[in-house]
């Protein structure tokens, strides 16, 4: 593209981001239609949609002055129906009019969380009984009356998912039910209010497509997630931001375009160290903003305590005595850097674990950059120029030459020299061309015919004539392009195309997800040749999983179950895939037999002995010995206080040969063991790869061969480890050690390359041996 008409093109970008809702949401419906979007949860300029979770209704001077001065666009604070409703029908909102009246001074917004029971109704439970809905209908209508055209966006509930916040137990219909109370009278109190949620914790795919099944994506103008994952790095949440997109877009109404918000999330410095938090927040944010979250949310501004072992202490950008942490330094360096800019999206550049997002503002470009992987120098070409870049932290970078930037762990941010490189221009002007000129690029290609308007012509010409970078780029914007088709067939050409094409990985995976979301079910030469690529098993594990669920609504079990086999090779899109072979139990084509064969062809272990519950008071069980570490014994008992510790033996009952340890015992904090035997034909060099929820302890013969103790959900393959087994009878030991919420473990037998063994004819665990 050329230089001409730059500034004009970038107006027309931001107009047209209001339109559809930021980089890469999705619209099927005709150009001439009004998209229905809310405007308080469009892409703004930095840093509106930027801000942090915070504990107050007033605070102190330290808060105002230090979140002021980071520049944070918005927070997150609840509302409280306890608190503020304590005799029936009388509302003290005092404390709100506080808090509103200082974000006004501040020019900051607010999500604003309505959530947890009242003891004046269902025992301070949540809400079920219809007085209690109905009561809680008032007070959200009251509150909603009180602030309205107040930039508040209306959250409902928080982590609704969970026993501790949804009382007594997660209940997905009682929660909508709720909803269909609350809803109806905030937007009658204010038409115009912006109303999100479920601020699930997680991204529990489970519990969202229950709920949009059940009509919230009619209710709410954005969906609210907490994907919260340490220690793993924030960028691991890309897969799961693109399957609920597609998610979203398979449930909601016609012609309504809900974004996906990052609602809350954040890392605890007890688990990594302070400067790797601050490289965290301003990697989680550029994340988001790449990807189009219009709302990032950082859990937590204030440590909520000193005690420097206790998680939930040290999420804070400021310690307790309010010193600043690095976290606070990049905070206040992004927004400083990239104030006014909006994101025009991520840049493909070889390799996944890169990451270069281009921002614009005016007629001026800025790159944030940094990698996964190892430092080193991504080389974007000499047509490129920069005239400066800083660090993370504001300070200023050097620059190793014409279009190379030296990548580390640390973002930093690029200023590109004027003129703009082509390729670039196209890539940040995209947004702002006409659904018309983009329809005459699809017909232009299709057809084989000249394009009618000039940025039809330009762009074919770099599409088929242009440098590599012009031509990359040009594949970026026909993956753009296609998304916004709301003709599936031309849609469904063109990203076969680009899956043919030089495209960049990055938007070959893109393009993957734009068939899963059109509900392709046909076999695709295209997505064969691209299964053997580490960077796409992720994407086609899921783009599978929507197919075989397609296939089953035509009655091709055999096409489906063949599907479901493969999948299991992988350790991808696992709540996709559970759902299909679910699918498969009802219509009584499958069975637990066929979940453990599948999973033992696949590498898993799915005969185990399993022992517990064994406490874990303040984590002691990281120390604590419990007798199975000292002999196998299936006889062995141990009392304590509430339970008694017993050896009993398990199969497991998924594809992914999952011990069920909530199932045995609970969604408790404790301690777990899971014993098998493997007997090998010869000796040989293996590779375990291990999912456990929470930490885990594995042993081999009696060796400990690996330890990983952490707070998290259960990955399948997360953790990988070499062992060297024995001819014969080999002893595997787990240690599953619980925090709370869910609890389970897998473990896979993989050769030294990691590729899944057959692990049929090598199990030999006691008591096993007649049963299939």
């Amino acid at each position: 593209m050329k230089e001409r008409g730059f500034v004009q093109r970038m107006v027309l970008f931001i107009l047209f981001s209001v339109l559809i809702a930021g980089c890469g949401e999705k619209t099927d419906v005709q150009p001439s239609a009004v998209v229905r979007v809310h405007p308080s949860v469009v892409m703004k300029p930095i840093p509106s949609g930027l801000g942090v979770n915070i504990h107050f209704y007033d605070g102190n001077e330290n808060d105002w002055s230090m979140l002021s001065d980071a520049g944070a666009g918005i927070v997150r604070m609840d509302v409280g129906w306890n608190n503020s409703e304590k005799k029936t029908g009388h509302y003290d909102f005092t404390r709100y009019d506080t808090l509103i009246a200082r974000l006004g001074r501040y020019d900051m917004r607010l999500v604003f969380i309505l959530d947890y029971g009242n003891r004046l109704y269902d025992k301070g439970e949540a809400p079920k009984s219809d007085s209690a809905l109905a009561a809680y209908g008032r007070f959200a209508g009251a509150l909603a009356e009180r602030y309205r055209g107040k930039p508040i966006l209306w959250e409902l509930w928080n982590e609704p998912n969970l026993g501790g916040f949804w009382k007594p137990k997660p209940d997905v219909d009682q929660y909508m039910k709720w909803c269909r109370a609350v809803v109806p009278a905030i937007r009658q109190a204010d038409p115009k209010a912006c109303i999100v949620g479920p601020a699930s914790s997680g991204i529990d795919f489970r519990f969202l497509e229950a709920a949009f099944r059940r009509g919230l994506l009619e209710m709410v103008d954005a969906v609210t997630v907490h994907p919260y994952r340490s220690p793993r790095p924030p960028e691991t949440v890309l897969p799961d931001y693109s399957q609920l997109r597609v998610l979203i877009k398979q449930y909601k109404p016609p012609g309504k375009i809900i974004p996906i918000l990052s609602g809350e999330w954040g890392y605890s410095t007890t688990s990594i160290s302070r400067e790797l938090q601050g490289k965290f927040l301003a990697r989680q944010w550029l994340t988001n903003l790449g990807f189009g979250i219009p709302v990032s949310i950082w859990y937590d501004w204030h440590d909520d305590g000193q005690d420097p072992d206790n998680g939930e202490h040290n999420f804070g950008t400021v310690t307790w005595d309010y010193q600043p942490k690095p976290s606070y330094e990049t905070m206040r360096a992004l927004i400083s850097e990239l104030r006014g800019f909006i994101p025009a999206g991520r840049i493909g550049v070889g390799a996944a674990d890169d990451f270069v997002i281009a921002f614009t503002k005016g007629d001026a470009v800025k790159l944030a950059v940094w990698t996964m992987g190892l430092p080193h120098i991504i080389d974007l070409g000499k047509e490129i120029l920069f005239s400066g870049a800083r660090t993370e932290l504001g300070k200023p970078r050097w620059l190793p030459g014409e279009g190379k930037i030296f990548a580390t762990d640390a973002p930093q941010y690029i200023t590109v020299k004027k003129p703009i490189p082509e390729w670039l221009n196209l890539s940040v002007q995209l947004p702002g061309i006409g659904l018309n000129a983009m329809k005459d690029v699809v017909e232009a290609i299709l057809s084989h015919r000249q394009p009618q308007t000039a940025f039809g012509r330009e762009f074919i010409h770099d599409y088929r004539e242009g440098s590599v970078m012009e031509n990359q780029a040009a594949f970026r914007a026909l993956v753009f392009i296609a998304d916004r088709l709301n003709d599936s067939g031309k849609a469904v050409a063109i990203y076969r195309l680009v899956l043919k094409g030089e495209a960049e990985n990055l938007d070959k995976e893109r393009a993957v997800y734009g068939l899963a979301a059109l509900g392709v079910t046909e076999p695709m030469r295209e997505i064969s040749e691209l299964k053997k690529q580490a960077d796409f098993r992720e994407s086609i594990a899921f783009f599978q999983a929507v197919r075989a669920e397609a296939l089953l609504k035509k009655g091709d079990v055999q096409a489906c179950k063949s599907i479901v086999e493969d999948m299991a090779r992988g350790a991808y899109a696992r709540y996709f895939l559970n759902k299909v072979v679910n699918e498969l139990h009802q219509k009584k084509v499958f069975s637990e037999r066929d979940d453990r064969r599948i999973a033992r062809q696949v590498g898993f272990i799915t005969r185990w002995w399993v022992a517990g519950p064994f406490p874990n008071p303040d984590n002691v069980g990281r120390t604590t010995a419990y007798f199975p570490e000292k002999k196998i014994d299936f006889k062995q008992t141990q009392p304590f206080q509430k339970d008694t510790a017993r050896w009993q033996p398990v199969q497991t009952e998924t594809v992914q040969g999952i011990i069920p340890l909530a199932k045995l015992f609970g969604r408790r904090r404790g301690v777990a063991y899971a014993y098998a035997e493997l007997n090998l034909p010869h000796r040989q060099w293996l590779q375990f790869k291990i999912g456990s929820n929470d930490g885990v302890v594995c042993w081999v013969n009696g060796k400990k061969v690996h330890e990983h103790f952490v707070g998290r959900g259960l990955t399948v393959d997360e953790d990988k480890v070499n062992v060297r087994l024995k001819k014969g009878e080999n002893r595997i030991l787990l240690k599953v050690l619980n925090l709370g919420a869910n609890w389970e473990a897998c473990l896979r037998v993989c050769n030294v390359s990691g590729e899944p063994l057959d692990v049929s004819g090598w199990l030999a665990t006691p008591g096993f041996q007649r049963k299939k």
